[in-house]
């Protein structure tokens, strides 16, 4: 073992987790002993050389007798978000050791730790109305703000659309929106939408999503940096009220729904069908985002 001792099963449960995770970064120390009398404040620490290059598979060794540990103790902590999130985490650091050979210990120890800063702050979990909690990992956190605007719920329009693009990147969670008369709401995230520079929209959408959510999507079509993300929308297939045409030697897709067009278009462009920029099952939509910026930020 290099930054944690050999616990087995039954000190495991010796550990006394204390309410404050200033008491987590104990456990990325080298420890003496453990024994029944001992909780976490009362730990030893050895002399570690932190300046030490170990090997992929003895960072892994340590990294599953971490994970041993917070089985027994955070996983069952549903303040932290119980055992989904802890699994997200071992993801993210299996994801960072992927290309590495060797890594001091200081640079494994800050890797765990820059993980689990999320639990300090208390903000990251993101609730998705489709009953599905999804984590964005602590380094997106950290490096942007990612605010997530549902449509199906009432919108905070004391954030004026300058505050709400200061921020690079955007989600409007457009699934089961399927309103058709036009209100405060809708014309907040158009002006938005009308706004938007150098920021990046994912558009969340799924085949409830109908009426004013298509509308949004036509539009957002022809605007830089909006990507849809999830599967086909209500109208937006072959059989359905909207026709899509490829124009001859470009990628650029018309949308029409106007048919004294249709015999003009038929000659010159090539039918389609609408396709979300990024195709995936609506409910993991968010999940596919995080992990598209994840990479990113990588």
């Amino acid at each position: 073992m290099n930054i944690f001792v050999d616990l087995n099963e039954e000190n495991l449960k010796l550990i006394d987790i204390k309410s404050s995770i200033n008491e987590y970064f104990n456990y990325c120390n080298l420890v003496s002993s453990i024994n029944e009398n001992l909780c976490l404040d009362d730990l030893e620490e050895n002399e570690l050389d932190y300046k030490k290059f170990i090997s992929k598979s003895e960072a892994l060794e340590d990294l599953n007798i971490f994970f041993n540990i917070l089985d027994k103790t955070y996983r069952e902590n549903n303040k932290f978000g119980g055992e989904q999130v802890f699994e997200c985490i071992k993801k993210n650091l299996l994801y960072e050791f992927e290309n590495i050979e060797t890594i001091t210990c200081w640079d494994l120890e800050q890797l765990i730790n820059r993980q689990f800063r999320f639990i300090d702050d208390e903000s990251i979990k993101l609730n998705d109305l489709r009953g599905h909690d999804e984590n964005i990992c602590y380094d997106i956190k950290e490096n942007i703000n990612i605010p997530i605007i549902n449509m199906r719920n009432n919108i905070d329009e004391t954030k004026n659309i300058t505050e709400l693009l200061s921020n690079p990147i955007i989600i409007v969670d457009l699934r089961g929106y399927g309103k058709y008369i036009m209100d405060n709401k809708f014309y907040y995230i158009l002006d938005c939408l009308y706004s938007i520079k150098d920021n990046k929209v994912f558009m969340l959408i799924d085949n409830n999503t109908k009426g004013l959510g298509e509308a949004l999507i036509f539009i957002s079509k022809h605007i830089k940096n909006v990507f849809t993300v999830g599967v086909n929308t209500a109208s937006m297939n072959e059989r359905g009220i909207f026709e899509f045409y490829k124009l001859p030697n470009s990628n650029i897709i018309l949308t029409i729904k106007v048919k004294s067009f249709y015999d003009i278009l038929n000659e010159k462009c090539e039918k389609g069908i609408f396709v979300p920029n990024v195709l995936c099952d609506p409910n993991h939509a968010l999940k596919t985002v995080e992990d598209m910026l994840f990479q990113n930020v990588k």
